[in-house]
């Protein structure tokens, strides 16, 4: 009998949920067994020679803390080898909390184990006096199918919780459980046969909006990001926007260099906005200060502070009797489609009426439309300043 072949629906459902383990993964698609599932994973490459994110060093850290061996780890991870989840738990110095498979116990010690079927793995540490690990009297236990009573035993109220609030998805579940782990819930939903509302994926309208919103209308950060999308967990629209190579347009997610090679820049707008008038303005030297926390500009009217992306200081290589500030608005829509954008344009009126009121500076505002045509709006804008704050003409504007 031929292999059933991977659908792209169940691809991406990997791609989205890879972090979860295969249990859990077995749960979102029943028709896929424990193995063929870290095959694929394994097959598709995910996560594989990637730095440990945040959300899988805490997922590590749990487990560890609650006895399981290497072995039991690794089901969690299963984009990552035996090898790497030891030498992450080195690293984090997490291995005196991981099982042991090596302790000896004589036969006096087993035969006294034997007795305390029903005990807490606690109360067995007392026995011993301290002389055996609690992670050994664990995989002992398990070893010998010796039953202890398990701290993490789930309660009624807690099960109540599950049944109540299982059709509003694992987000509400987490929220309403703290003390328990997606693993944690997809496990007792399949010992109790629970259905919990499963992870959709993303349609193609919320892609679009997606890149329409990443590519076109600068957002500042991925927090601002998920507000646009609140039926996905932050990490959802975090690892959506990896999939889809969006990383490079959000702020605080990658620092990009200018074309001199040293200059920083907190967003891909703004580090070609800044190549292009490095490259096409000669006389012009322009200074990026977004990420410089020292150039704030306090609007006592409103209580904010303001820091401008670019800074001009010098102009043919003369210094100018007060800099030329410039602020690149790219979240900016003349009709803006929810609430966020609303702020956002609230806020750069604001800041235009403080810059052009400020008599200590020359202001310059760009938009996403300026950028557009071959920065067709930018050469204009630039000029014609120069023009007329300068006394210059057309001619020499244009060659600045």
């Amino acid at each position: 009998m031929s292999r059933k072949k991977w659908t792209i629906k169940e691809d991406n459902i990997l791609k989205n949920n890879y972090l979860l383990s295969i249990k859990a993964l077995c749960y979102i698609l029943p028709d896929r067994t424990f193995s063929s599932i870290k095959n694929r994973i394994f097959n598709l490459g995910l996560g594989k020679n990637e730095e440990w994110i945040n959300d899988e060093i805490q997922k590590l850290i749990s487990l560890c803390n609650n006895s399981k061996t290497y072995e039991e780890i690794s089901e969690f991870f299963p984009n990552r080898t035996l090898n790497a989840i030891k030498t992450q738990c080195s690293k984090l110095n997490l291995c005196n909390l991981v099982i042991t498979k090596f302790q000896k116990w004589t036969e006096k010690d087993i035969k006294i184990l034997k007795q305390c079927n029903g005990k807490t793995i606690n109360e067995i540490y007392e026995i011993f006096n301290h002389k055996i690990k609690e992670t050994a009297i664990i995989y002992k236990c398990k070893q010998l199918n010796i039953k202890t009573i398990d701290k993490n035993l789930w309660t009624k109220e807690e099960i109540n919780i599950l049944k109540k609030y299982c059709n509003d998805g694992l987000d509400k579940l987490l929220i309403m459980l703290p003390n328990r782990t997606s693993d944690g819930i997809f496990q007792i939903c399949q010992r109790l046969n629970i259905k919990i509302k499963r992870f959709h994926l993303w349609t193609k309208e919320e892609t679009d909006l997606l890149f329409k919103n990443c590519n076109g209308q600068q957002i500042n950060t991925i927090d601002e990001l998920h507000k646009l999308f609140p039926q996905y967990s932050r990490k959802q629209v975090l690892k959506k926007c990896q999939i889809e190579n969006l990383m490079q347009y959000i702020i605080g997610t990658n620092i990009h260099i200018g074309c001199d090679n040293k200059t920083k820049l907190d967003s891909y707008q703004e580090k070609i906005l800044f190549d292009y008038i490095y490259t096409n303005f000669k006389k012009i030297n322009i200074k990026a200060i977004g990420l410089n926390r020292n150039n704030k500009f306090y609007n006592e009217k409103y209580n904010e502070n303001y820091i401008p992306d670019f800074l001009i200081s010098k102009y043919n290589k003369n210094k100018l009797i007060k800099p030329i500030i410039i602020e690149y608005y790219g979240m900016y829509s003349e009709n803006p489609s929810n609430q966020l954008f609303k702020d956002y344009k609230e806020k750069t009126q604001r800041k235009n009426e403080y810059y052009k009121s400020n008599p200590d500076i020359y202001f310059i505002d760009l938009y996403p439309t300026d950028i557009k045509n071959n920065f067709e709006g930018v050469r204009e804008k630039l000029i014609s300043f120069f023009m007329s704050n300068f006394n210059i003409n057309l001619k020499e504007a244009s060659n600045i």
